[in-house]
């Protein structure tokens, strides 16, 4: 070694310690479904909680989730952890908004919130409606497929929404029935029944 790479040298920094003696959580976006959370607890909390329970109490660890979906609706969630579990992968159906992760020591006589998240949106499900003028084909701009927002930024036309709502429009308007919602062409029929 030099005498300069020596004085960089700290034996103790070769390996990563197994316990960091903090109490932390983060959640890690996986995909628009999933996350990862992480956590630890530091040795004067876990005091804390001794003080807080008694010395002699067995103790059992969950999380709390609270988000909202992409309609704004609430939603909570309670997972049972076994013990010794530092880490936890959550799977939603859909991309979830403002997630929060508490976690939670608890037994028969109450809990005690350790720590919770910082609030977390996971990345949405679909494309998205903007596009920079380096990515799309002239002629999408002739057709009226997309229109032009700011400076090189363009929205993509939302002509699904549109004919939808037309059809809908004539199914009301020629469909016959009372209600105007019903119409026979829009139910699904199959040989095996499926929906």
């Amino acid at each position: 070694m030099s005498q300069f790479a020596q004085i960089y040298y700290e034996p103790e920094m070769e390996n990563l310690p197994t316990y960091y003696d903090r109490d932390i959580i983060k959640i890690l976006t996986k995909n628009p479904k999933e996350v990862f959370i992480f956590w630890g607890i530091s040795q004067s909390t876990l005091q804390k909680i001794k003080e807080f329970f008694g010395e002699q109490t067995t103790l059992d660890y969950k999380l709390y989730l609270r988000y909202n979906d992409e309609n704004k609706h609430h939603y909570f969630q309670e997972i049972l952890l076994a013990p010794f579990t530092t880490s936890y992968v959550v799977k939603f159906l859909e991309p979830v908004f403002n997630l929060r992760v508490e976690v939670l020591a608890y037994c028969e006589r109450g809990e005690y919130s350790l720590m919770h998240s910082a609030h977390v949106n996971m990345p949405i499900n679909k494309p998205s409606p903007y596009v920079h003028k380096d990515w799309i084909n002239p002629k999408w701009i002739k057709e009226g497929f997309l229109m032009q927002l700011e400076g090189e930024t363009y929205e993509i036309r939302n002509y699904w929404k549109e004919a939808y709502e037309e059809q809908q429009a004539i199914t009301e308007r020629f469909d016959g029935s009372s209600g105007g919602y019903f119409s026979s062409h829009l139910l699904v029929t199959s040989s095996r029944g499926n929906w």
